[in-house]
């Protein structure tokens, strides 16, 4: 017969399962599911997007940025260079006609309590910003397509500055030569000359609002 063998050295047959311990298949329970082992994968990786969309899809998209209305037609002016019509200034402003004119009225205001070198000028045409008349002498070199000589240039800025002037009124503004500067004037097409009475009548052209940004006076 057979020697008795201990418990633990129970020889494995082939073919048959060794039991396992309690406390071994409670562990194994906790980390199985039906039988199949858990698998850790780590952190859950982002799911691929699909061609063409967007990382961001689904984000709610900030709201667009409101600009005031008033600054917008400044900066418009400032940049146009030119008289701008009231349509426009509505349209660059997002705005109605109607609020672009009150705006317009708002600026001229606004520029004429600073007291500086510019003003906002209204006319039919609409609405320009530009250098006021007092100041036009010493900067007008740096206009586009100006070539005037100094004694030209100071007696345009004063015809422009009143809007229109009798020629022989220039005498009391300036001393000597006045006629060979008067005709500058004229062939560079700043201003015209009627008759008028013994005298003539001068004024600044469309040619020279445009050069100087000068609005109606």
């Amino acid at each position: 017969m057979p020697e008795d063998l201990d418990d633990d050295e129970i020889p494995e047959g082939p073919g048959e399962d060794v039991p396992v311990p309690l406390e071994e298949q409670e562990q194994v329970g906790e980390n199985t599911i039906e039988g199949n082992p858990l698998k850790d994968d780590g952190p859950d990786d982002e799911p691929e997007l699909p061609e063409g969309s967007l990382p961001f899809e689904g984000k709610p998209v900030l709201p667009e940025k409101k600009f005031d209305p008033l600054r917008v037609m400044e900066a418009a002016l400032f940049l146009g260079n030119k008289s701008l019509a009231y349509p426009e200034l509505a349209l660059v402003a997002k705005t109605s006609v109607k609020k672009a004119r009150d705006l317009a009225e708002k600026l001229r205001a606004e520029y004429a309590s600073r007291g500086g070198s510019l003003e906002v000028v209204i006319s039919s045409d609409g609405v320009a910003l530009q250098v006021k008349s007092d100041y036009l002498s010493p900067v007008s070199h740096l206009s586009k397509e100006v070539d005037l000589s100094r004694k030209g240039t100071k007696m345009l800025s004063l015809i422009a500055k009143k809007g229109h002037m009798l020629q022989s009124e220039l005498k009391r503004y300036f001393r000597g030569e006045i006629y060979a500067y008067i005709h500058e004037l004229k062939d560079r097409g700043y201003i015209t000359s009627d008759k008028h009475g013994a005298t003539r009548l001068l004024k600044p052209t469309e040619k020279f609002k445009e050069s100087f940004q000068m609005g109606a006076t």
